[in-house]
């Protein structure tokens, strides 16, 4: 039931039930129950001029206890809002405690003697309950046997007519012993409580509104956090969550969030998509380790990030997106340490790199798609999209090297799973990345890994990963930042320039004349590309509205000097306005770079 319901169903047992039992509201731990008591039910009660009183039998050893809970909630409130009269705050303090009292002790004398079970039992029932529901949570969490509580509960319901609400995860209450095809059965323990259960409760709720709501009010005590993520798109990535893990999670990255806030950052491109991640990370590590705490407490990534391990297809899907968990995160959660302005900075540089590589251009690849989506294709689909891959891979331009790494933990699972042979498209994706450290980023490449661990399948993929990076690492001299010259891999060549030691040349290792063919055959989106791959190599910041530059080496500008004179004199008569416009700003920046370093 949702919550509108349960409401309605509440009141109407409040105001119309005669049958002397009470109600159960059941649902998994860390699911709720307790935030729509406290958030929901009881100011709905309130409203309708109903009190509603909230006991935990969490830790509880007797009933006499559950009857002291209640007979606090009730009146202690009037010590404090001064409607009490003497004599009952003399009794009240002798059962609440020197301690509770102590701010008021001076004020209201109160005799702190021990009182028998006889005067205890006599100032309890002095309680009237009338028109008062009695909520009773952790009901599986007492240190009690059910039967007593049961037992308690339908004294005060069959004969004094109290409205009770049961609070519990009834899973953990009812243990299942042995189960076959048709039939369960339970351990003995079991069988007493639903006995004895079956005449204390009249009716069982299972909450299962949706969180929106209580996700809502959460996200909403934590201002860093809610001015950045949206409730809507955790529960669409996330799905149903353990509240308490959620509020644990948002506690932490809106510390974090805090030492960002610290720290000004030269390029604010991606800081967006960076507080997401640090968020959605962090949340995804503390319910992987509530589930399992040995295996998510052990840092499996690269020296920035790591993706979700590949323990289920899901995380394949399309419409599911999967945010990084930065090595700073987890090292604040699990040895509380404090990340350093130099390691947010750092890492946030290397997600940046790593953005270049989330890119729509193989959107409409069909053969890719049917590869990185296998699990929901045809067998013969599969087939064909693996030799069509097999055959342009033949050609290193063909498919963007930003495709290879998910495009090898796909061909493995595909192996492993259909059969079909893959060894074409390893052998190709090895070949293709010789020699190609410089432009591509193995920490992004392989930010996602195949998680079947201690099997033949991770076995294979680590012996490929192995092959891919030793192949990469066969660096050409004669190829300069391993770039190729294909225009469509200018935005490559840009994680090499903002990666590159500023005191070093960076345009004068090019071979200009290749870079000029490559421009002749660019579109207006790649001259942007080589736009931003000057500004990575160059630019060091804003100021007062105008671009600063590192300084230039005699060699860079010579360089950039002929770039600037091709732009600007070749005959781009097949050029579209845009493209010349494009070419027109790419002039105006090396102009603008070679004035400011004068």
């Amino acid at each position: 039931m949702k919550y509108d319901d349960i409401n309605n169903f509440i009141l109407n047992y409040m105001s119309n039930d005669k049958t002397g039992t009470a109600v159960m509201l059941t649902a998994p731990w860390g699911y709720g129950k307790s935030f729509y008591i406290q958030h929901t039910l009881k100011p709905f009660l309130t409203n309708m001029g109903y009190q509603c009183v909230i006991v935990s039998l969490y830790g509880l050893r007797s009933v006499q206890e559950i009857s002291k809970q209640i007979y606090l909630d009730l009146r202690t409130i009037h010590i404090f809002d001064g409607k009490a009269k003497k004599s009952e705050l003399q009794a009240t303090g002798k059962i609440i405690g020197k301690a509770f009292l102590n701010s008021v002790v001076s004020k209201i004398g109160i005799d702190f003697e021990p009182l028998n079970d006889s005067y205890l039992q006599e100032l309890y029932e002095s309680v009237d309950l009338t028109g008062k529901l009695i909520v009773l949570e952790d009901f599986e969490r007492s240190e009690m046997s059910m039967v007593d509580i049961l037992g308690y509960v339908n004294n005060l319901t069959e004969h004094d007519q109290v409205r009770i609400l049961l609070v519990a995860n009834e899973d953990e209450l009812i243990k299942k012993k042995t189960q076959g095809e048709k039939k369960v059965t339970y351990s003995e323990e079991t069988l007493t409580y639903l006995r004895y259960k079956e005449k204390t409760v009249g009716d069982t709720i299972k909450l299962s509104g949706d969180q929106t709501g209580a996700l809502a009010d959460i996200l909403g005590e934590y201002k860093r956090l809610s001015n950045c993520i949206l409730v809507e798109d955790i529960i669409s990535r996330i799905g149903k969550l353990n509240l308490r893990t959620f509020k644990y999670a948002c506690q932490k990255a809106d510390e974090m969030l805090g030492y960002l806030c610290e720290i000004t950052l030269s390029d604010a491109t991606h800081l967006e998509q960076f507080r997401e991640c640090i968020f959605f990370g962090i949340l995804n590590l503390a319910i992987s380790l509530s589930r399992n705490y040995d295996q998510a407490s052990k840092w499996t990534g690269g020296k920035y990030y790591k993706g979700e391990d590949d323990h289920h297809v899901r995380i394949l899907r399309p419409t599911n997106q999967v945010h990084l968990l930065f090595k700073f995160c987890f090292d604040f959660i699990l040895d509380h340490e404090i990340p350093s302005e130099e390691t947010i900075q750092e890492t946030y540089n290397a997600y940046c790199n790593y953005c270049l590589y989330e890119t729509n251009q193989t959107a409409d690849d069909k053969d890719l798609s049917v590869i990185k989506y296998y699990y929901i294709h045809l067998e013969k689909d599969v087939k064909t999209a693996i030799s069509n891959i097999a055959q342009r891979l033949k050609n290193e331009k063909e498919i963007p090297f930003t495709e290879y790494g998910d495009l090898a933990r796909a061909l493995i699972r595909i192996k492993y799973s259909l059969g079909i042979d893959v060894e074409d498209c390893k052998k190709y994706i090895i070949k293709n990345l010789r020699g190609k450290s410089n432009l591509v980023d193995e920490e992004a490449m392989f930010v996602f890994d195949v998680g079947a661990n201690n099997s033949d399948e991770h076995k294979e993929y680590m012996e490929l990963k192995e092959s891919i990076i030793a192949s990469l690492n066969e660096f050409d001299e004669t190829i300069p930042f391993g770039f190729d010259y294909a225009s469509e891999h200018f935005r490559n060549l840009e994680v090499q320039a903002s990666q590159r030691n500023r005191q070093e040349d960076f345009v004068s290792k090019l071979n200009i004349e290749k870079l000029k063919e490559a421009i002749k055959t660019s579109s207006s989106e790649e001259l942007d590309d080589l736009r931003g791959v000057l500004f990575s190599a160059y630019r060091s910041g804003v100021q007062d509205g105008y671009n600063t530059y590192y300084p230039i080496s005699d060699n860079d500008r010579e360089a950039l000097i002929e770039l600037k004179e091709f732009i600007t004199h070749y005959n781009f008569q097949l050029f579209d306005k845009v493209q010349k416009f494009q070419l027109s700003m790419l002039a105006e920046n090396i102009t603008e770079m070679l004035d400011f370093c004068n």
